[in-house]
């Protein structure tokens, strides 16, 4: 039998303060928690399930991503980036009581096959913290484009959102095979690639067009940067979902 205690004693709870007429978001770690365990097995089922939840999260927060490049009015702006700071601290939170719980299974007696999955599981939390960290930082660039009174035409934003939606599309690709992979299927590792790779696409064609503008006088320097740094970071975001699905094909399936 594992016990787990101590790092993992208290249910786990973030709150993102929203406007009065609006409901609190409450996150929760809602499947590891402190007590007896049968098995080894049986945590790394129950540490799944909570890496699929902190997908979910994450993709929401990409949603807000895309909501903050639209959002023209000052105070909702802000409303926007505090909710993707926090995102990042979530992230943060969520990895690090992952991390640990997995920490505590390691230490039982476990089977290879265990371990291959622990192993893999590590490197998925440590790709999912890392799109919370891009959500924060394209709220910073859109606060510096703001604070020097920066505008995107509507070109740039129509390009943005498409990206943004490529982004929200990579991520249904990704939890769809982090599903896969806990029942244990097969990962759709072409999806997965060619969401990525759509990314890649999308982030070139882009970046290429307004470097041409810029080129031609026809587009403001600083205003593009901010463009083309906002385009980088949602092409990371791609990177690190194919990472996961990279790290489910090679350390969970058939092991």
């Amino acid at each position: 039998m594992v016990w787990f205690t101590g790092w993992i004693g208290k249910a786990v709870s973030y709150i993102i303060r929203t406007p009065e007429n609006q409901e609190k978001e409450v996150f929760r770690l809602k499947y590891i928690s402190a007590g007896p365990l049968a098995t080894p097995e049986l945590a790394v089922d129950q540490a799944f399930d909570e890496i699929i939840h902190f997908a979910q999260i994450s993709k929401n927060g990409a949603a807000y991503a895309k909501d903050a490049i639209n959002e023209a009015d000052t105070d909702k702006f802000e409303e926007l980036r505090v909710k993707l700071v926090k995102y990042e601290e979530i992230s943060d939170r969520i990895e690090y009581e992952i991390a640990s719980f997995l920490n505590g299974v390691s230490a039982e007696e476990i089977s290879e096959s265990t371990s291959y999955k622990i192993k893999a599981m590590y490197k998925v939390v440590g790709e999912l913290e890392s799109l919370g960290d891009s959500g924060e930082t394209i709220s910073r660039i859109l606060s510096r484009k703001n604070i020097h009174k920066k505008v995107f035409d509507a070109d740039a934003i129509k390009n943005l959102n498409a990206m943004a939606d490529a982004v929200i599309e990579a991520y249904d690709e990704m939890i769809a095979n982090l599903v896969a992979a806990h029942k244990g299927e097969l990962v759709n590792i072409t999806n997965a690639y060619n969401a990525e790779e759509r990314l890649n696409t999308l982030r070139n064609n882009f970046r290429d067009a307004v470097i041409e503008e810029i080129d031609n006088g026809g587009k403001n320097y600083q205003t593009s940067v901010y463009y083309m740094d906002i385009l980088n970071e949602f092409e990371r975001m791609g990177d690190f979902m194919i990472n996961v699905s990279q790290d489910l094909e090679r350390g969970f399936i058939n092991k």
